[in-house]
């Protein structure tokens, strides 16, 4: 050995990845010089990539060396590995420096030979990265400028097709740093069909815990053991909606039209709404806004049940003396395809799958009915039957005990004189004298990882701070059954900041507050171009609000000079807008440059948003006290237009405190031919405030309020 060579390195692969106490430890022993135990150290294995070979350093101590370089012929090297996995151990070597190569987009060395990408099927594309590193990824940012991660940086990767997260190979590749690549693990992978969860307030994305579902409309549930969620609305006489579940949501819908019935949670629609005295809500209360996006879970779903019917067939389908024996021997997913005319020729149907696998039944044709039949599972759980039908327009479920889930994006599903044993996903749901039981879908035992769209990444180990690193998605790998692949890698180098500061704190360089602690002014540092859309979210903590409580209002405005417009952002508490209070925003092509307004901290609680006056009484009242007999809007409808009215808290004294609010209805009177700019009536007593628009000052039948904020 060299008087140079200070180093022991040894090739390490675990097979997977390894937690945070796992490691590989090295001894020396040479026993014709008295060198009974040489330690080495130990080094941790925490994070490395499984199926690759990742270098391990060990520094000889200087003593150790120099009896290296005497002669001897009885060195023994010890490995200790302690893992709770096999590791694979490899090219142990004394030398100065490692071996040394290039970073290459190859796939891991698993053994196994499904991992091959089909040649006409390496079309996979990312669509979309979420995140810190989004702005990077489009090309907006540079890494050297722009934004900086926290040192375990959650990375969200949205692909043009579902893929088995089982089969993804990432990392995160040290650039200025020493170092070993480090595994990029899926997180909670934003699924097509989310699991329930009983402390979610309404599903970001649906179904989570919801038992009915439509983009549309939920019309004559009679009962539901679970949440009952609808797009446009819920319409319901006399029902029970989740008595059986601890989900908080129980219905969660556009609107609502509900009489004779009981709610067993909360019920959340987007604006503030009255229930009839006939209705009864346990262990809830009315909430109002964040909905889930049913548009966007009606593309993805639909997504979902196009991928399942291209999966082939494992079991056979048979229609024989009126009875359809679907019967498969795999002892995981059980694939069956069912034409809708074998349905409506059986009266019965019986399910001979082995007692733990899954079954998944495509159903094509347009026109589906389940009627007076039988249906046998054969110890299958409900919860592990999915009935797929992508094609159907219509639906029919009656007299019939109906077991399994149903998928069928683009049908209205009649539901009467049945009880449904799952969960129903459709465009619109109808029925009358039905029960819907509460078992969820069971996707993970049904599905895995498979169909995953979006897939949230995190570094195995914590990155080094003040680092660049490579964060690199392989195209090698096939990332499903089918060996598609991505058509080129995805690789965005970036760096981790070097202290624990906030994003804001990171990339707000010019900010001014108000006395109560709110921004008033914030503008975004040199290199950091993120979209307005974003900036809520992303410094929510620094506005001391939710992202969700920014909503625009209207089309921008170009500003004099450069591309730049300027757009107004109003904000609400509990899903109402908040007169006053909110930014003017400058923006350039969608990228946020700086904004200036006044917000209320959402730690101060307004009360209640139900009115007791409503838009129509408002406007009555707003008339009786101008004293208009003859209505503009009346008179000549082609150039004036009935005053609007909006649902707005509004502040008492024009202070930034949520005590000082009281809900209002705000009309606006521009189009209306009168000679005001707009009124309020308040939505507990009535009580009017009209707007002068010479005096441009608020004048009222009772007290005067003093001058009219300015509104953003």
């Amino acid at each position: 050995m060299g008087a140079q060579e200070n180093t022991v390195w040894l090739d390490v692969e675990p097979t997977q990845v390894p937690q945070a106490w796992e490691g590989v430890g090295l001894a020396l022993r040479i026993g014709s010089l008295q060198l009974w135990w040489a330690d080495l150290g130990t080094n941790s294995i925490a994070g490395l990539i499984p199926g690759e070979f990742s270098t391990l350093a060990f520094t000889l101590p200087e003593a150790v060396r120099s009896q290296l370089n005497a002669s001897y012929s009885d060195l023994e090297v010890l490995i200790t590995v302690n893992s709770s996995a096999p590791v694979r151990l490899d090219h142990l070597s004394f030398l100065s420096q490692p071996p040394t190569g290039e970073e290459t987009d190859t796939p891991p060395d698993t053994g196994s030979p499904t991992l091959v990408c089909d040649p006409d099927r390496s079309d996979l594309q990312v669509t979309a990265v979420h995140g810190d590193l989004k702005d990077l990824w489009a090309g907006r940012e540079e890494a050297e400028t722009g934004k900086q991660t926290s040192v375990r940086p959650s990375v969200g990767v949205t692909f043009s097709a579902p893929i088995d997260t089982a089969r993804l190979s990432a990392r995160f590749s040290p650039v200025t740093c020493k170092g070993y690549p480090i595994a990029a693990v899926p997180q909670e992978a934003v699924s097509f069909w989310p699991a329930p969860d009983a402390a979610a307030t309404a599903g970001a994305w649906l179904p989570g815990g919801f038992g009915v579902i439509a983009w549309n409309w939920v019309d004559g549930v009679s009962q539901s053991d679970g949440p009952v969620a609808a797009g446009q609305g819920v319409r319901l006489s006399s029902f029970s909606v989740n008595g059986q579940t601890n989900q908080r949501t129980a219905i969660s819908a556009g609107s609502l039209d509900l009489t004779n019935g009981t709610i067993f949670g909360d019920v959340l629609t987007p604006t503030a709404t009255t229930l009839a005295p006939s209705v009864s809500v346990v262990a809830g209360g009315r909430r109002v806004g964040g909905l889930p996006s049913f548009i966007e879970a009606a593309a993805r779903l639909s997504q979902l049940s196009a991928s399942l019917t291209r999966r082939s067939p494992n079991g056979t389908a048979q229609l024989q003396y009126a009875e359809l024996l679907l019967q498969g021997n795999a002892p995981d997913l059980n694939i069956f395809e069912v034409a809708s005319s074998s349905l409506s020729q059986a009266s019965s149907i019986r399910i001979a799958v082995p007692a733990t696998a899954s079954v998944l039944i495509n159903v094509n044709g347009g026109d589906i009915r389940f009627e007076e039949k039988q249906i046998s599972l054969g110890g299958v759980p409900a919860g592990r039957l999915l009935w797929n039908a992508p094609q159907a327009h219509s639906v029919l479920v009656r007299n019939i005990a109906f077991m399994g889930s149903l998928l069928a994006t683009d049908a209205v599903v009649d539901v009467r004189q049945a009880s449904f044993g799952g969960t129903l996903i459709s465009k619109s749901v109808t029925g009358a004298y039905n029960h819907f039981l509460y078992i969820p879908l069971q996707t993970t035992e049904m599905f895995g990882a498979a169909d995953a769209l979006t897939v949230n990444l995190k570094p195995a180990v914590p990155l080094e701070p003040g680092c660049e690193y490579r964060f690199l998605v392989q195209s090698v790998v096939p990332l499903d059954e089918g060996g598609s692949c991505l058509d080129e890698p995805l690789a965005i180098n970036f760096r981790v900041a070097e202290d624990g500061r906030s994003p804001a704190e990171r990339e707000i360089n010019s900010r001014g507050v108000t006395a109560q602690g709110s921004p008033f002014h914030f503008a975004t540092a040199s290199g950091i171009h993120t979209l307005t859309e974003d900036v809520w979210d992303r410094y929510e903590d620094y506005l001391g609000l939710r992202g969700s409580a920014m909503v625009a209002r209207g089309p921008g405005v170009p500003v004099e000079q450069g591309s730049a417009v300027r757009r107004r952002y109003s904000q609400s508490i509990g899903g109402t807008p908040v007169f006053g209070f909110g930014y003017f925003v400058t923006e350039e092509q969608g990228v946020f440059r700086s904004a200036f307004g006044r917000v209320i901290p959402e730690s101060q609680e307004a009360s209640s948003a139900s009115p007791s006056v409503d838009e129509e009484e408002a406007l009555d009242l707003l008339l009786q006290e101008l004293g208009l007999s003859a209505l503009p809007w009346v008179l000549d409808p082609a150039a004036y237009s009935p005053p609007q009215a909006e649902l707005m808290w509004v502040s008492r004294t024009g202070k930034p405190r949520a005590p000082d609010l009281e809900l209002r209805w705000v009309f606006e009177l521009a189009a209306s031919g009168l000679e005001l700019s707009h009124a309020h009536v308040t939505a507990s007593n009535g009580r009017v405030f009209v707007l002068d628009a010479k005096e441009d000052c608020f004048s009222t039948n009772a007290a005067p309020t003093g001058n009219a904020a300015t509104r953003p």
